[in-house]
């Protein structure tokens, strides 16, 4: 589930899972206000907690033929770099 959150002026997102790209079961997301590129990208909600350096990202972007692309990327060393561990097309019918 996706809702904007007049309040804050963030987009939330929970998300339920028991799937690739792991099996976190419940993640709480807010929009990325540092993203500018086309579409909207989500991160946790609450930040990594000191000297961890894993992170998560989606981008879910938007595709010609009212199709949309949800890219999965995780980074290893604090957001240097991001390796992409799903990467799906959705299309509508």
């Amino acid at each position: 589930m996706t809702a904007y959150d007049p309040r804050t002026g963030d987009w939330k997102q929970v998300y339920v899972t028991n799937q690739v790209p792991g099996t976190a079961g419940v993640s709480i997301r807010k929009s990325d206000p540092s993203y500018d590129g086309p579409g909207i990208r989500f991160v946790p909600l609450v930040d990594p907690a000191p000297g961890q350096t894993a992170r998560l990202r989606i981008t879910i972007e938007p595709l010609a033929d009212h199709r949309a692309r949800q890219k999965f990327e995780e980074s290893r060393d604090g957001g240097k770099t991001w390796r992409t561990v799903f990467n799906a097309e959705h299309r509508a019918h």
